[in-house]
């Protein structure tokens, strides 16, 4: 299996979050997230994915998920399902969202400027590490 990696976490929470972790992303949001972190010219097919709470990582600012997604590459050319006889790969990222149990407007500002961080920064310092 081919791992790909953004932002790690180890370990995985029996805690139960705010919400439940199944409600944070649809598959079409896990879909977008997969197909920006592979940035691959090919077709992915999200199989599925599993979103945990982090354990110990409930922060002022935010509240933290592992997603594991699970999913099937296939060349841009091919037409063929691509379930057949394909090599399962897999996407571990870290996911943060403004925690709802505290949902302030100072913190909901600073969150919203983190995520343009995220958005803006460091992607122009991604395309320089490539």
């Amino acid at each position: 299996k081919t791992k790909m990696s953004l932002n790690i976490g180890e370990s995985e929470s029996n805690e139960s979050p705010t919400t439940a972790p199944e409600d944070l992303l649809t598959h079409a949001e896990c879909e977008r997230i997969l197909v920006k972190a592979c940035g691959m010219e090919c077709k992915l097919q999200l199989i599925d994915y599993l979103l945990t709470p982090a354990e110990n990582a409930n922060g002022y600012l935010g509240e933290y998920y592992h997603l594991l997604a699970r999913y099937n590459v296939a060349e841009s050319d091919e037409n063929k399902n691509l379930t057949d006889g394909r090599e399962m790969h897999e996407l571990r990222a870290f996911v943060k969202r403004v925690p709802q149990a505290s949902a302030e407007a100072e913190k909901e500002a600073i969150f919203r400027k983190e995520a343009t961080l995220y958005e803006t920064l460091l992607e122009r310092l991604r395309r320089y590490c490539e």
